[in-house]
C-alpha cells in the first residue's frame, strides 16, 4: 500500500491518507498495518484527536483552555471553550464567564422568555436564550443539534441522537468504534477473542464488524469449531492403494496382508496382476486360461508388455493367440522361472532364459542402451512381489509357431476317425450341427454306436429325432472333468428349458442324467465327452417372456421418445399436441436451460425360467402322479419354482398321489361309502361296496349273525353257510381273506402279485389273510401306494455347508454346491474373490471390488461410465471399438489426426458407410486435405444431443468450419444434404451420432493442393495468406532462432493481416520501427509455443500453455457460439485452424495479442552441461543420450545394484554383500536447454517485479532476491528497514535515514522518513538537544509563547504586531468586513479580505464571478461527466455527478475496467514447498502488481521524457504498460503514488476517489495528453511475474526450504546421525554428558562438531564420553571447509587436536581425486549449517588418546597405597593382555570394516603417524607390523 494506506484491500488512516491521524500520530499502514494510530506525546484518542491535558487545546495542545465555569473542550480544534452544556449554575456563554444580572438595577424587570436569562450591560439589559435554544431571548426555541449541518461534530460513522434542547450524543454505529466525534473500524480479527474462531480456523475480515473463520487446511467445520480432519480420507493419507492407512496426528501406514513399508505394498504374484491397474490389459488377456493361476504358484518372473504393447494393433486384431490352444503357449512365454532383478538380467547379457513354454527361450541383450529379452526392450524393471519380480517391457513376447503345440483335431475329424461313433457322425450330418459346433465352444455328450442301436430298438425308430441329438450337445460350454461338479446343471442345445444334470452316484462316478461318463477327448473347439447310453429327453421348464415397464427419460415433445438402456418406448412418437409432463436442458442459445418436455413409458421382454406345470422346486422335479395327469387328476399338486411337490386331494381321495379312494369310500368319484358291519368292503376306485363277511355273518352288510349250519358241515373252517338267493340252497362262501369254492378256501396273500399293489419304491407286508401294508423303501416318502424320493435337502440343508447350495440328486441324495463367492467341495466352503474369474462378470473396462463373500461391486474404470456391466469410453475409444463406426475409424487412422483424443467433451458426426461417401472420401484424401474432413464431423467444447441440436443453428467443427443445423419432416439435418439417422450414443466424454452422407467443408475446387511436408514456414505464411504477421517475424529477426531444432516444432498464433490492417496507424509505425526491435521480439514469442505440436483437442476446453516469451496463452470456449476458441479470454478469437508447415502448426487468430509482463520475462537459450550419461564400468562408459552432446570429460559414480528390495548399505552390507556397491564412471553431457528467467529486479515463477519498482528495487536502499528462483526479499542497507526498504529503523529519520543526534535523557528523536532528526522535549525541558531546565527561568517568563518576549518582573508580552496574553499571541486584524452581508458576495461565494479590499470567489461548484454564483453541471460542462466510457454519469449537486461503472465492470466509475479474477494464494497447499517450520509467501499473491512494474529515471522522479522512457524501457527487456494493464494491477492492489509514460505516448497518474458506496477511498487512473512529448519529463510503467517465499524463523539457519535449528536439533532430525545422537543422549546421564548436551543446544555455543555417519559404526560399537568429548571443537571455533584450507589442526573440547589432511582435488583424466581425512577418518560430507555452529559428516568415528596421567599423582598414589597397589597393577596386568588377545581376535575378524583399504606399507606409516600424534611427539617406538587381508573388492582382478 502507498503511505496512508493500510490493510489488504489499502483503506485510507484515519484522517485520511493526505493527514493520517490527522498529523499528531503515526498511522500503522501498510499491507499487515491495521491502521491504529500512534499519538504523539500530548495527544490521546482513536484519532489522535483530543489532548492529553484535561486544560490544553490548540493544534499542538499547549495551549490554555479559556473555560472559566465549565469544562474544556480539550480538542485541538475547539479554541478552548467550554464544553456545551457543561457551564455551572448561573453561568452562561462560551467560556461560561458571563453571570445572570438581576436587570433590576432600575426598579424594572426586563420580560424574558422561561428558557432565557437577562444579562446586564450598561447601561442596557439583554434577554439572552439559555445554552440549548436560540431566538432573540424573548423568544426561545430549542436547538437540535442533530439536524444541523455538521451534526453537532459526530463522525459520519456514527448515529447522532437528540437527548434535549442543545444536549446531543453520537454513538458509533454498528461495526464502528469511538467516541463519536471519531469512529475507527472494528476488526473483529484483531480483537482478543479472535473473532471467536476456533484456533485451527483463520479469521478474514469482511467489512467493519463482520468477519467469517474458515477453518486452516487440513480441518473441518463451521470454523468456530475445527476438527481435524482424517488425513486418510484424501488419496489414502499419501500411503499406498493396499495400505490400511490409520489418522490422527500422524498418519499411520500398515500392509495387512502384504509385504512393504507402508508407502509400498505387494503380495504375490496373483496379487499384483489382480491389484495393479497398470498391469490390467495383460491379466484379462489370460483370463481365458484357466491354468495361469497354477502357473504363478511358484517363483518366477513376469516379462509383461506395457499398456500400450498390449493395446498394439497386431495383438488386438489377431484372433490367432486368443485361441485356447495358442493362448497358454503365448502366457506361458512370458513367465522365466526363478526370480531375477534387473541387475541379476544385467549380468545375464548374452545368455538365454528358459521360459515356463518349454521349447521357447529368449536372449538377454543390450539394446539402444537398454537391457533387453528376446527382442522387447525393459521398459519398468523390478516390480516386487512375494514369489519373483514383474518387469514391464515395450512390445508382447510371441513364440515362434515352431514352439506351439499341435492343434486338436475338429468334430469332424475325430468322429471319422473311430467307428464306434458312424450312426451319431450320421446324424450329426443329417441335422448339420457340425457348422454349428465349428467355431463355438461346446460339450458333446456322445453315444457310442451299440448305445444308438440300442435306444432305436427300444424306441421302434430308424433314426434319432433332431430333438434326441440337440439334447446332447451343451453348447458354449467347455466341461473338462476338472469343471465337473456333483449337481452341476447345464442347458442343452434345446434351450434353457432342456437340462441336463450332473451326479457323483454311490460308487463315486460322475455321471449325466444317471448316465455314467466314459471318457473326455478335446477337440479343436469343443470337448467329447462318451456316454454308453442314449439320454432320454426330459423337458422340465416352461420359459415364457414377460414385459417390465419403467420411465423414460425426458425428452423434446416433437422428436421421438427416449428410453433407457435396454428398453423400448411403448409407442413409436408422442400423441400429436401432448401436454409436456417433465423438464430437461437443452441448449437455447448460448446457454443451457430447463425447458418443458415429454416422456413417454418403456418397456423390456424379458425370459421367466418358471418350471412347467406339474413341476416344482429350483430343478423342477415331476409331480407325483402320470405326466398330464397329476395327483391322478383327483388333487392338486403344489407345483412351480417354490413348490413342493405335495398333492392336496380332492374330498374323499387318498394317497401321496392322490390315486386312491380313502378307506371306506368307494366308486369313480369315491363319493360312495362302505356299510359292512363285520366284514370287509371292497372299496377303492374299482370297488364295488360289496361286503365279504368274516367268520359267523352274513347279510348285505354282515350284519346277521349265521345260529345254524344249513350245508351240513361241508364248508370250510375259514367259510361260512349262507343262504341262496330267494330261498335256494345254502353255499359255502370263504370269508375275507380267503379264497375257493367254499368247502375248500386258501389264505389270500396280496403281496405275492404286482408287488400287492405297492409301490415299486415301497415294501408290501402282508399283515393278515387278504391285508398288507406299503412301506416306502429308504429315500422315499409316500403312503407305499406311491412313493416319492425324499428331498434331502429339506433337512439341515442336505449336510451342506451353510455357505453352499443343495442339489437334490436322487432319493434322500443330495450334492452341494458352493454359493457365488465361496469355493470347495460344498460340504465345507471357503470364501474366494468373485474378481479373479473373469473379473466377476464385469465389464472388461470395469474395476471388480470383492464387498463381501458372494458379493462385488463393479465400477467402471476412470474414462469410463456406465453400470459397470456395460461402460462406455472415451469418444475416440468408442469409434474404435464399434463395427458401426468402421468407416469413419478408417477415415481419422489414414487422416492421422488426433481430435478425439482430448478431455472433451466432443461432439461426433460418424458417416455411414456408403459407396457415394466411400468415394467422397478417396477424393479427398487424394488432394491431401483429409484433414480437413474428418475434424469437420467432430465439434469440441460441448456435448450436443439430439435435442440440443434442434435449438442449435450452427455450430464450429474442429477444423475452423461452420456446420448448418436445421429440420425437415421431423429429422435434423446438417448443412441441409445429411440426415442424423442414429443419434445420442453417450460416451465418457461426448456423443456421437451417426449421419447418412459425408459432411464437406468446402469444395475442393476452391482450394489449391496442399503439401504440408513440404512447405516452410516462409511459405506457408505465403500460401495461407498470413503476410504480414510473416514481415513482423522477419524484422524482429526471430528466423534464425525458430530454425533451431531445440525449439521445433513449434505452435504459433497468427494474427490475420486484417487484424493487423486495422491496428492505429501509430500503432503499425510502432512496430515497425527499427527503435522497438525487442519489443516486437517479445510480442511476436508471445504468440509461439516451443517445441509442441497443439492440438485443440489436447488442450481442453479451459487449458493454459507457457510461449516462448514466458507469458501465458490461454485458451477457452467460446459461450455464445459451439465450438468456438477463445484466446486469453476474449483478446481474440480463433479464425483459421491447423495451418501446418515442416517446423509446425499455426492457428490464425482475429487479434494482435498484448501479453503481459513485457521486460519481466528473459526466457534464454542455455547449454548446460550435466551427468546424464549412465554409469557403469570405467572399461566401458557409455554413450551420451539422445540430444546430449559428448564434452569428452567423465567422472567417477557409484555403480549401485540391489537384489530386489531398498537395501541400507551399513557397514555389514559392505562387508557380506560386496556385489552391492562399487565404483563405475559415466559421461559428462552438454545439451541445449530453454531456460525459464526473470529480467533483472524481477522475480519468482511469474517474475514479479522486486519491493519498490523496477527503477527503485528495494526503494535503492538494498539489494533484492531476484531471478526465477528469487524469493523478492529485499536486503535493506543500514538504517533502513520495511519489505521494501522504505522505512528507517528506530533512531533515523529522513529519506536517506540518517541517525539521529543524541537528544540526551529529556527529549526522543523524530525519527522515521517524515521525521525531521530534531528533539523533541519533554515537559519542563528545552534546547535543540533538550538540555535547558526550564525551571531556571524566572517563574512568569516560563509559560511565554513562541511570538512573545520575556520582561522580568512583568511577565510574556506579544511582540509589536500582535495581540494575546503573552502565552497565546495573534496578529492583529483589521476590521471584519466580510461579518456584515458576506461584504456584498453571492451567498454561493466566499468573501476574501485583503487589507481594505474584498474579494468574491464562487464556491467550488458553482460558477460566476462571485457576486453571482450558479451552480456546475458536470454531466453537461464535459463529455459524459469525465465519468468512463463504460459508466452512467448522473448529476448530484453543484460540480458533483455520480459515476457508475456498467454491468460487467469494476472501478469508481471515473475508471471501470473489465473485472479481473485474482490469484490464488498457493501456500495454502503443502506450506508451498518450503520447510515445514518456515514462513511461507505466494508472492504474487500478495505482491498484487498483475506483472505491472514502475520505472524511475536515475537523475530522480520525473526526469525523462518519452523517447528517453522508450529507451529505458528497451533496456529493461520491456515494453511500456498499457492502460488495460495499468487497471489490472490496480484491481489487485496496486497503487503507486507517481505519474508514469505508458504506451502510445500517455502519462498516467493515480487518482483516489471517495466513494460512497463503499465508504472507503478508491483508486483510478488518469491519463495526461501530452503535446511535446520531446520537452515534458515523466516517469515509466512497465510490466512484472511470480513464486513464494521461504522464510526460517528466527534463530534458524537456511534458505527456508529447509531450516536447521541449533546442534542438537540437526542431529535428532538426521536420520544418518542417529547412532551418534543416541550415544550423546546416553552420555547426557551424567554430569559431564549433560553439560555437553547443554554446549550443543546453546544457540551462542559456536562450534565445530564432527558427526559419524550410521554405515561408520561397526556392529555394537559404542563410543566412551572421552570419544565423544573428542567430536566437538573448542568453543567459538565454527570452521567451514574453507577455514581447514588455511588450518591442518583444530583443537578439541576434549583437549588434544584433530589433524586434518584435505589432499588435492584436482582430477586428471585418469587419476583419482585423493581422500580428505580427519584423524585419518574419511570425510563424507562438509558444511552442514546449524544455528550454533556447523557439521562435518565422518566415515567413522573417532577414537580419543588415553588421558594422562601426571607424575605427582603417581608419586602420591605410590606412597598411599601399599599392598593394594601390587593387586591392582597385577589387574591391570591381566587387563592389557585381555585386551591385546581381543585386539587380536578383533582386527582378525573385522577387517573389512573401513570404507577403503590399504597396503599393508600404507597401514604401517600410517599407525606410526597415529602413534606419534597421540603422543605428541614424531619418535615414537614403532608398532608390530599388523595382518594384511585382500579386499574382497579387488581380489579377483
Amino acid at each position: 500500500c502507498c503511505e496512508g494506506f493500510y490493510g489488504p484491500d489499502c483503506k485510507p488512516c484515519i484522517g485520511g491518507f493526505q493527514h493520517p491521524c490527522y498529523d499528531r500520530g503515526k498511522c500503522l499502514d501498510g499491507i499487515g498495518g491495521n491502521g491504529s494510530c500512534s499519538c504523539q506525546e500530548a495527544f490521546k484518542g482513536v484519532a489522535c484527536h483530543i489532548c492529553v491535558d484535561p486544560s490544553k487545546h490548540g493544534e499542538r495542545c499547549d495551549q490554555d483552555c479559556s473555560c472559566v465555569h465549565g469544562v474544556c473542550d480539550n480538542r485541538p480544534g475547539s479554541g478552548g471553550v467550554c464544553r456545551r452544556g457543561s457551564c455551572l449554575e448561573g453561568f452562561s456563554g462560551d467560556n461560561c464567564d458571563r453571570m445572570a444580572a438581576p436587570c433590576n438595577s432600575d426598579g424594572l424587570h426586563e420580560h424574558c422568555h422561561i428558557h432565557a436569562y437577562c444579562v446586564y450591560a450598561e447601561p442596557d439589559t439583554k434577554c439572552v436564550c439559555r445554552d440549548g435554544y436560540e431566538g432573540d431571548g424573548h423568544s426561545c426555541s430549542p436547538v437540535n443539534l442533530c439536524l444541523r449541518g455538521d451534526r453537532a461534530g459526530c463522525d459520519k460513522n456514527a448515529e447522532c441522537v437528540y437527548g434535549g434542547p442543545g444536549s446531543v450524543s453520537c454513538v458509533c454505529v454498528e461495526g464502528w468504534t469511538g467516541d463519536g466525534k471519531v469512529c475507527v473500524e472494528i476488526n473483529n480479527c484483531q480483537l482478543e477473542s479472535g473473532g471467536d474462531c476456533s484456533p485451527n480456523a483463520d479469521c478474514n475480515h469482511l467489512g467493519p464488524g463482520q468477519h467469517e473463520c474458515v477453518c486452516k487446511l487440513g480441518y473441518m467445520g463451521n470454523g468456530m469449531v475445527c476438527d481435524l480432519l482424517n488425513p486418510c480420507f484424501n488419496k489414502n493419507g499419501g500411503c499406498h492403494a493396499l495400505v490400511t492407512c490409520q489418522g490422527g496426528a500422524r498418519v499411520t501406514c500398515t500392509c495387512p496382508e502384504y509385504a512393504g513399508d507402508g508407502t509400498l505394498c505387494y503380495g504375490s504374484l496373483q496379487d499384483e496382476l489382480d491389484m495393479n491397474p497398470k498391469l490390467y490389459n495383460f491379466r484379462s488377456f489370460t483370463q481365458k486360461y484357466r491354468h495361469f493361476s497354477d502357473d504363478l504358484s511358484g517363483n518366477l518372473t513376469l516379462l509383461l508388455p506395457s499398456a500400450d504393447a498390449m493395446l498394439s494393433p497386431g495383438l488386438t486384431q489377431s484372433s490367432f493367440w486368443r485361441t485356447r490352444h495358442h493362448l497358454p503357449a503365448f502366457v506361458r512365454s512370458h513367465l522365466v522361472p526363478g526370480i531375477y532383478s534387473i541387475e541379476d538380467l544385467d549380468r545375464l547379457v548374452g545368455t538365454k532364459l528358459g521360459t515356463m513354454n518349454p521349447p521357447t527361450v529368449w536372449e538377454v541383450s543390450k539394446c539402444n542402451g537398454s537391457l533387453c529379452v528376446g527382442h522387447a526392450r525393459i521398459l519398468a524393471p523390478n516390480l516386487p512381489a512375494l514369489n519373483g519380480y514383474i518387469h514391464i517391457i515395450d512390445r508382447s513376447l510371441t513364440p515362434p509357431l515352431s514352439d506351439l503345440p499341435p492343434e486338436p483335431p475338429t468334430l469332424l475329424a475325430f468322429l471319422n476317425s473311430s467307428s464306434n461313433f458312424t450312426l451319431f457322425r450320421q446324424h450329426v450330418l443329417t441335422y448339420n450341427l457340425s457348422g454349428d459346433l465349428a467355431s463355438s465352444g461346446f460339450t458333446l455328450l456322445l453315444p457310442t454306436d451299440a448305445a444308438v442301436q440300442k435306444y432305436l430298438s427300444g424306441t421302434n425308430a430308424s433314426k434319432l429325432d433332431s430333438s434326441v441329438v440337440k439334447y446332447h450337445v451343451i453348447p458354449n460350454e467347455l466341461l473338462f472333468p476338472d469343471l465337473l461338479w456333483d449337481g452341476m446343471v447345464k442347458r442343452t442345445m434345446l434351450g434353457v428349458d432342456h437340462q441336463v444334470q450332473f451326479h457323483v452316484n454311490s460308487i463315486n462316478q460322475m455321471t449325466v442324467n444317471n448316465v455314467p461318463l466314459d471318457s473326455f477327448t478335446e477337440t479343436q473347439y469343443g470337448v467329447i465327452v462318451v456316454l454308453p447310453q442314449v439320454l432320454q429327453v426330459q423337458r422340465n421348464r416352461c420359459s415364457k417372456p414377460f414385459t417390465v415397464q419403467a420411465r423414460g427419460r425426458c425428452t423434446d415433445c416433437d422428436g421421438l421418445p427416449v428410453c433407457l438402456f435396454g428398453y423400448q418406448p411403448v409407442r413409436e412418437r408422442f400423441p400429436a399436441n401432448m401436454r409436456p409432463n417433465c423438464n430437461y436442458r437443452k441448449r437455447v442459445g448460448s446457454m443451457k436451460k430447463s425447458v418443458p418436455g415429454c416422456t413417454m413409458k418403456c418397456s423390456r421382454v424379458l425370459t421367466d425360467h418358471s418350471c412347467c406345470p406339474g413341476y416344482y422346486g429350483h430343478e423342477c422335479f415331476r409331480c407325483p402322479g402320470e405326466v398330464g395327469r397329476w395327483c391322478s387328476g383327483h388333487g392338486e399338486c403344489q407345483d412351480g419354482a417354490q413348490g413342493t411337490g405335495e398333492c392336496r386331494c380332492y374330498e374323499g381321495f387318498h394317497g401321496t398321489a392322490c390315486e386312491d379312494c380313502e378307506p371306506g369310500r368307494y366308486g369313480t368319484n369315491c363319493s360312495s361309502k362302505c356299510t359292512c358291519d363285520h366284514g370287509k368292503c371292497a372299496d377303492g376306485l374299482a370297488g364295488t361296496g360289496r361286503c365279504d363277511c368274516y367268520k359267523g355273518w352274513k347279510g348285505a352288510s354282515c350284519s346277521v349273525e349265521i345260529v345254524d349250519d344249513a350245508c351240513g358241515g361241508v364248508c370250510d373252517d375259514n367259510a361260512n353257510c349262507v343262504p341262496g338267493p330267494q330261498g335256494s340252497t345254502a353255499t359255502c362262501a370263504c370269508v375275507a381273506g380267503y379264497e375257493g369254492n367254499g368247502t375248500h378256501c386258501k389264505e389270500v396273500d396280496p403281496c405275492s402279485s404286482s408287488n400287492g399293489g405297492c409301490s415299486e419304491f415301497a415294501i408290501c407286508t402282508k399283515l393278515a389273510p387278504g391285508e398288507r401294508s406299503c412301506t416306502c423303501e429308504e429315500g422315499y416318502t409316500g403312503d407305499g401306494t406311491v412313493c416319492l424320493e425324499i428331498d434331502g435337502c429339506l433337512v439341515n440343508n442336505g449336510g451342506c455347508a451353510r455357505s453352499a447350495e443343495c442339489i437334490r440328486t436322487g432319493p434322500n441324495t443330495t450334492a452341494c454346491r458352493c454359493l457365488l463367492g465361496f469355493k470347495g467341495n460344498g460340504r465345507f466352503c471357503f470364501p474366494i474373490n468373485l474378481c479373479q474369474q473373469d473379473n466377476g462378470g464385469c465389464s472388461k473396462y470395469a474395476r471388480c471390488e470383492q464387498i463381501q463373500p458372494g458379493q462385488r461391486n463393479c465400477s467402471c474404470f476412470s474414462g469410463y461410465r456406465g453400470d459397470g456391466f456395460t461402460c462406455r469410453g472415451s469418444t475416440n475409444r468408442e469409434v474404435s471399438n464399434q463395427l458401426e463406426n468402421a468407416f469413419f475409424r478408417q477415415m481419422l487412422l489414414k487422416a492421422n489426426v488426433q481430435n478425439l483424443l482430448g478431455s472433451g467433451p466432443f461432439t461426433v458426426f460418424v458417416p455411414v458407410e456408403r459407396l457415394d461417401n466411400q468415394n467422397a472420401y478417396e477424393e479427398w484424401k487424394d488432394s491431401a486435405r483429409l484433414q480437413d474432413l474428418v475434424r469437420y464431423h467432430v465439434v469440441s467444447c460441448e456435448l450436443l444431443r439430439l435435442s440440443d441440436l434442434k435449438s442449435t443453428q450452427r455450430a464450429v467443427s474442429t477444423s475452423g468450419y461452420t456446420l448448418h443445423f436445421s429440420q425437415q419432416q421431423g429429422s435434423v439435418w446438417i448443412n441441409n444434404r445429411s440426415r442424423i439417422v442414429q443419434s445420442d450414443y453417450i460416451t465418457f466424454d461426448g456423443v456421437i451420432h451417426h449421419v447418412s452422407a459425408l459432411l464437406t467443408p468446402y469444395s475442393l475446387k476452391e482450394k489449391p493442393v496442399q503439401q504440408p511436408d513440404k512447405m516452410n514456414l516462409t511459405s506457408a505464411a505465403v500460401f495461407y495468406g498470413y503476410t504480414r504477421f510473416y514481415k513482423l517475424i522477419e524484422e524482429a529477426g526471430l528466423l534464425p532462432a525458430l530454425a533451431m531444432a531445440v525449439h521445433q516444432p513449434f505452435t504459433m498464433l497468427w494474427p490475420t493481416d486484417e487484424a493487423l490492417g486495422s491496428l492505429p496507424p501509430e500503432r503499425q509505425r510502432w512496430l515497425s520501427s527499427p527503435d522497438h526491435r525487442e519489443e516486437l521480439a517479445a510480442i511476436i514469442k508471445a504468440h509461439i509455443i516451443r517445441s509442441t505440436v497443439l492440438a485443440l483437442s489436447l488442450a481442453g476446453p479451459s487449458s493454459t500453455f507457457r510461449t516462448m516469451h514466458g507469458s501465458k496463452l490461454r485458451f477457452s470456449c467460446d459461450r455464445t457460439l459451439v465450438g468456438a476458441v477463445l484466446v486469453n479470454d476474449n483478446a481474440a478469437r480463433m479464425v483459421d485452424r491447423y495451418l501446418t508447415f515442416r517446423e509446425g502448426l499455426a492457428y490464425g487468430i482475429d487479434h494482435l495479442l498484448e501479453p503481459p509482463g513485457l521486460g519481466a520475462h528473459c526466457d534464454t537459450l542455455e547449454n548446460r552441461t550435466t551427468s546424464q550419461g549412465r554409469c557403469g564400468l570405467c572399461q566401458r562408459i557409455s554413450p551420451c543420450p539422445f540430444r546430449h552432446h559428448d564434452t569428452g570429460e567423465w567422472e567417477t559414480c557409484s555403480i549401485r545394484r540391489s537384489r530386489g528390495r531398498s537395501w541400507t548399505l551399513d557397514w555389514y552390507s559392505y562387508r557380506h554383500y560386496p556385489w552391492l556397491n562399487m565404483d563405475g564412471c559415466r559421461r559428462v553431457c552438454r545439451f541445449p536447454v530453454w531456460l525459464q528467467k526473470c529480467c533483472k529486479n524481477h522475480y519468482g515463477r511469474d517474475c514479479q517485479v522486486c519491493p519498490g519498482d523496477v527503477d527503485n528495487p528495494c526503494s535503492n536502499h538494498g539489494n533484492c532476491s531476484d531471478g526465477i528462483l528469487g524469493t523478492g526479499r529485499c536486503s535493506c542497507s543500514k538504517g533502513f528497514r520495511g519489505s521494501s526498504c522504505n522505512l528507517c529503523f528506530p533512531g533515523y529519520y529522513g529519506t536517506n535515514c540518517t541517525a539521529c543526534d543524541n537528544c540526551g535523557k529529556w527529549g526522543n528523536c523524530d525519527d522515521g522518513v517524515q521525521g525531521s532528526g530534531k528533539c523533541v522535549c519533554r515537559k519542563g525541558w528545552a534546547g535543540d538537544r533538550c538540555q535547558l531546565d526550564l525551571q531556571s527561568l524566572p517563574e512568569e517568563c516560563r509559560q511565554c509563547g513562541p511570538l512573545a518576549e520575556c520582561v522580568p518582573g512583568v511577565g510574556c508580552q506579544c511582540r509589536p504586531g500582535f495581540q494575546g496574553n503573552g502565552s497565546s499571541c495573534v496578529p492583529e486584524l483589521p476590521p471584519d468586513l466580510c461579518s456584515e452581508y458576506n461584504g456584498g458576495c453571492h451567498q454561493n461565494a466566499d468573501c476574501n479580505q485583503t487589507a481594505l479590499t474584498v474579494n468574491c470567489t464562487c464556491h467550488f461548484g458553482y460558477q460566476g464571478d462571485g457576486f453571482f454564483c450558479e451552480p456546475i453541471n458536470r454531466c453537461v460542462e464535459e463529455a459524459n461527466g469525465g465519468c468512463s466510457d463504460f459508466a452512467s454519469c448522473k448529476f448530484v449537486g453543484p460540480n458533483k455527478r455520480d459515476c457508475e461503472c456498467l454491468p460487467g465492470y469494476v472501478g469508481n466509475g471515473v475508471q471501470c475496467l473489465e473485472k479481473l479474477v485474482p490469484p490464488v494464494d498457493r501456500c495454502l497447499e503443502d506450506n508451498g514447498g518450503c520447510d515445514p517450520v518456515a514462513t511461507c509467501k505466494d508472492l504474487h499473491y500478495h505482491a498484487k502488481t498483475a506483472g505491472v512494474f514502475h520505472l524511475q529515471s536515475p537523475s530522480g522522479k520525473y526526469m525523462m521524457n518519452f523517447s528517453q522512457a522508450d529507451a529505458a524501457c528497451k533496456k529493461e527487456g520491456a515494453t511500456l504498460a498499457t492502460f488495460k494493464q495499468l487497471g489490472d494491477a490496480q484491481q489487485l492492489g496496486m497503487h503507486l503514488c507517481v505519474a508514469g509514460w505508458m504506451e502510445g505516448g500517455k502519462v498516467g497518474y493515480p487518482t483516489r476517489l471517495a466513494s460512497l458506496k463503499w465508504a472507503r477511498t478508491t483508486w483510478a487512473w488518469s491519463l495526461v495528453p501530452h503535446r511535446e512529448p520531446v520537452s515534458q519529463s515523466s516517469n515509466l510503467s512497465l510490466s512484472l511475474a511470480t513464486d513464494v517465499s521461504c522464510l526460517c524463523p528466527a534463530d534458524y539457519v537456511a534458505d527456508g526450504a529447509f531450516c536447521n535449528g541449533v546442534l542438537l536439533n540437526v542431529l535428532a532430525t538426521k536420520p544418518n546421525f542417529s547412532t551418534f545422537y543416541q550415544l550423546l543422549l546416553d552420555y547426557s546421564g551424567s554430569s559431564e554428558g549433560k553439560e555437553l548436551v547443554d554446549v550443543l543446544s546453546h544457540r551462542t555455543a559456536d562450534v565445530t562438531l564432527f558427526v559419524p555417519h550410521n554405515a561408520g559404526f561397526a556392529q555394537n560399537q559404542t563410543l566412551s564420553g572421552r570419544d565423544l568429548e573428542y567430536h566437538i571443537s573448542a568453543s567459538q571455533n565454527r570452521w567451514t571447509l574453507e577455514d581447514f584450507q588455511k588450518h591442518q589442526t583444530m583443537s578439541t573440547r576434549l583437549g588434544p587436536n584433530l589433524t586434518i589432511s584435505l589432499g588435492s582435488n584436482e582430477v586428471g583424466h585418469l587419476s583419482t581425486p585423493q581422500p580428505q581425512l580427519v584423524n585419518k577418518r574419511l570425510v563424507l560430507d562438509w558444511d552442514i549449517p546449524a544455528s550454533n555452529g556447523i557439521i562435518h559428516v565422518l566415515g567413522a568415528p573417532l577414537t580419543a588418546p588415553p588421558p594422562t596421567t601426571s607424575p605427582q599423582a603417581s608419586r602420591d598414589h605410590r606412597y598411599s597405597s601399599g599392598a593394594l597397589s601390587a593387586f591392582l597393577v597385577l589387574l591391570l596386568l591381566v587387563g592389557i593382555l585381555a585386551g591385546v588377545g581381543f585386539s587380536l581376535f578383533k582386527r582378525k575378524t573385522d577387517v573389512f570394516q573401513f570404507h577403503y583399504f590399504r597396503d599393508q606399507d600404507q597401514d604401517q606409516d600410517q599407525d606410526q603417524d597415529q602413534d606419534q600424534d597421540q603422543d605428541g611427539s614424531g619418535g615414537g617406538r614403532p608398532k608390530p607390523t599388523l595382518l594384511s587381508y585382500p579386499n574382497p573388492l579387488y581380489s579377483s582382478s
